[in-house]
């Protein structure tokens, strides 16, 4: 998401960074020197958030311990626009954008203003991407495209297994939006509402 968004000349406090080997103690140690709080996420998958406040920022540090190689590390991402990096060096040095890995179209998925599955299992692994794909498309102001809508009405009943606190801040999300109105109508048209309010 950070890249997404620095491409987009959004401002980003959101970071996510794969590490060779096991990302806990790493996450630990980044946690301590940044003076920040480590926050274990999910211990057997090796995935801690480090958050550091910064004056009015807050900064949401999410490490990872990389699954395969690169590639295949990214080929587990929800979406096209997502599913990009760059070495953490190259970033630092301000002239990272002509080494941005991008083997699933992220950039072209960027100025076309798409939200794009990279995989068709991606809601099955995930069911929250549901509706973050919709948060998505409402608070960058991007389409879904067509192939990727379908899976989401495919899936939509995966959303079943997601806690409700997920579901609740997801969809507070959505509502926070401009666009609101548009994107619950999406929600319904996408079999997601009634998922998301069973009273409905």
């Amino acid at each position: 998401g950070f890249l997404r968004d620095a491409l987009l000349g959004r401002p980003s406090y959101d970071l996510d960074l794969t590490v060779s080997g096991d990302a806990l103690p790493v996450a630990r140690h980044l946690a301590d020197v940044l003076g920040g709080a480590f926050v274990l996420l999910d211990e057997p998958r090796q995935i801690a958030r480090v958050v550091v406040q910064n004056g009015d920022e807050t900064w949401r540090i999410d490490l990872a311990s990389l699954q395969g190689d690169h590639l295949q590390d990214l080929a587990r991402r929800d979406f096209t626009i997502d599913a990009m990096s760059v070495p953490l060096r190259t970033l630092l040095t301000g002239d990272w954008q002509s080494s941005v890995l991008d083997p699933f179209g992220g950039r072209r998925d960027l100025e076309a203003r798409l939200v794009r599955a990279v995989n068709p299992g991606v809601f099955r692994e995930d069911g929250l991407r549901l509706l973050r794909a919709v948060r998505l498309a409402a608070s960058r102001d991007f389409s879904i495209e067509a192939a990727t809508q379908d899976l989401v009405r495919r899936d939509a009943a995966a959303l079943a297994g997601i806690s409700g606190e997920r579901i609740r801040d997801e969809l507070l999300a959505i509502l926070a939006t401009s666009q609101a109105v548009q994107h619950v109508y999406l929600l319904d048209d996408l079999k997601l509402l009634c998922q998301v309010l069973p009273e409905l």
